[in-house]
């Protein structure tokens, strides 16, 4: 399903949301077969931030999956 990893490394591990300082925001969209009916598809949004002054980050991601 996440062939494009690489573009949403918190997809796959949450504690990717620290490798970055600062605000990070990243959408993906994935259709397979195109032309067939009833072909799946998939979209991802994510965003992850550091606090500042803690030394953590918070994050989220939302996917929405259709076969």
């Amino acid at each position: 399903m996440f062939t494009q990893y690489m573009f949403n490394g918190l997809a796959i591990n949450p504690a990717y949301s620290a490798t970055d300082e600062a605000l990070s925001i990243t959408a993906l969209s994935r259709y397979q077969w195109v032309g067939f009916k009833g072909a799946p598809n998939t979209q991802t949004f994510s965003i992850h931030t550091p606090v500042k002054e803690t030394g953590i980050s918070i994050g989220g991601t939302l996917i929405r999956d259709q076969i």
